[in-house]
């Protein structure tokens, strides 16, 4: 899809905003990276980078930043470069992992921390939203005279919790009450 000159555009582009993120121009990819083309040149191949979707440019007078196709293109033809991992690392963290994936908390803890050990760079990790969840179990209990500690339980491991205030004065429910409204619910 892409000729020579043009991956060799859009990987200097990419390096340079992995680098800086800042919008990257032609003067600075044509000195930076000692093309032997001119920068008009090197304009010319980030304007049909940008038609195929691989840059985009923020406004007119800015330079290019790379677009998720970009950095897909990126990842897929020039990590390999770059990355070097040994199997028994890949493996020894992937034991690791597959331990804690019934408790999701503990699973996202331990994946920031080890990304931010072996990156040397921050790790975030992200719970997964609710679209996805599966309700493997609720529990209701009495929490004081007009509460009621409700306990969700997912199939992905997720826990939510949440207080529920009676609403009818002088009206109270039995463990037995609660737990038929669980089995109810489920």
């Amino acid at each position: 899809m892409l000729d020579e000159r043009s991956i060799r555009v859009l990987r200097a582009v990419i390096h340079s905003y992995i680098n800086n993120p800042d919008p990257v121009g032609s003067r600075y990819v044509t000195r930076k990276y000692a093309f032997d083309f001119s920068p008009a040149t090197i304009r010319n191949i980030m304007a049909d980078l940008e038609e195929l979707g691989f840059l985009s440019q923020p406004h007119t007078s800015a330079g290019r930043v790379p677009t998720d196709k970009g950095y897909r293109f990126y990842v897929e033809n020039f990590m390999d470069e770059n990355v070097c991992c040994h199997k028994g690392l890949i493996d020894s963290l992937t034991r690791r992992l597959e331990a804690l994936r019934e408790d999701i908390y503990t699973l996202l803890d331990e994946t920031t921390r080890t990304l931010s050990v072996h990156s040397h760079y921050l790790g975030i990790a992200v719970s997964p939203g609710p679209d996805g969840s599966t309700l493997r179990r609720i529990e209701l209990i009495p929490y004081s005279d007009d509460r009621i500690a409700v306990i969700l339980f997912t199939n992905e491991g997720i826990i939510k919790h949440k207080i529920l205030k009676i609403l009818r004065n002088n009206f109270s429910f039995s463990r037995n009450d609660l737990n038929r409204i669980a089995r109810y619910l489920k």
